[in-house]
């Protein structure tokens, strides 16, 4: 007969290193329930007959197993056990259900609070769209609205608008202006205003686009113009010049009218300023008018 005699105190030094949370507790029993050793430590409890417990239930008809169980203070447990070897001792591990999940639940908070500012932050943009979206749905349809506002006063304008280069390349026109001078846009596609010019109106034209150069805000003038069926009609052009940053004439607005009427009545009125109404003679503001002329012609051909 051999006798192994092993010191209980070996088994609460193995026992002490093991890590098993708070609620966790090993127990080493014998085949017939006496309690050998537990971690942690009840002096008490040792040697003595615990094959009332749970363990007992499932053991020796399994060797090793799992199951849940619940003690008198209500926590509930997870017990596992094994069987030594082909020893009468079997070692049961004991793990508290809050002391599994603990961690878990830690992992689970902070997922799911990642989880909840993720959301939080995709629904913070996507209301922050939201509104932009409108925001621009909004600006582009007042923007058509305008634009159709402007479109409709410049199709239907009696005065013509032309927005030209300052070397006089036009850019845009309304429609009014194609109609004032009698040509259409496709005639004017790659043609200048300046080609229909009559008498001094190119002079004139060329003037004005000085003046607008040298920073002169406004410029008035009258240009005479030649129609396709040879008639000569006046237009009053009143143009401003836009600058970019450096002070450089980008482009020229000119806003025309027709006034050939009222050209006509100016002249009747300036020949009737000068005329005898019963004879139809010059009268004496005609003659003074003539007579100083002549003179001052004369003492600068004396003077010379």
């Amino acid at each position: 007969v051999v006798v192994g005699i092993v010191q209980i105190d070996y088994f609460q030094s193995l026992f002490k290193n093991l890590s098993l949370g708070p609620g966790g507790e090993v127990s080493l029993f014998l085949s017939d329930g006496t309690l050998v050793a537990r971690k942690p430590l009840q002096i008490a409890q040792i040697g003595r007959d615990h094959s009332t417990v749970a363990l007992f239930q499932h053991y020796p008809a399994a060797s090793s197993g799992h199951f849940q169980s619940a003690r008198a203070d209500g926590i509930p447990r997870s017990v596992t056990f094994r069987q030594v070897a082909n020893l009468p001792l079997v070692v049961s591990v004991d793990f508290a259900s809050d002391d599994i999940y603990a961690p878990w639940r830690q992992k689970a908070l902070f997922i799911g609070a990642l989880m909840v500012g993720f959301v939080l932050t995709i629904l913070a943009l996507t209301i922050l769209l939201s509104r932009e979206f409108t925001r621009r749905k909004r600006a582009d349809e007042l923007l058509r609205e305008s634009e159709a506002r402007y479109r409709l006063l410049a199709d239907n304008s009696c005065d013509a608008i032309v927005l030209r280069t300052p070397n006089g390349h036009r850019k845009y026109a309304t429609p009014a202006f194609y109609r004032m001078i009698g040509r259409s846009p496709e005639e004017m596609a790659n043609k200048n205003l300046a080609e229909f010019l009559h008498g001094e109106s190119l002079d004139t034209r060329h003037d004005t686009l000085e003046r607008l150069q040298a920073c002169e805000k406004r410029v008035v003038a009258l240009l005479q113009y030649r129609c396709p069926d040879g008639t000569l009609i006046w237009l009053e052009s009143i143009s401003s010049a836009v600058y970019d940053a450096a002070g450089i004439m980008t482009e020229v607005v000119t806003n025309m009218r027709d006034v050939t009427r009222r050209k006509a009545a100016e002249d009747e009125l300036t020949a009737a300023a000068a005329t005898d109404g019963m004879t139809g003679l010059a009268n004496r503001r005609s003659f003074d008018e003539r007579l100083a002329i002549d003179w001052n012609r004369a003492n600068r051909s004396r003077s010379n």
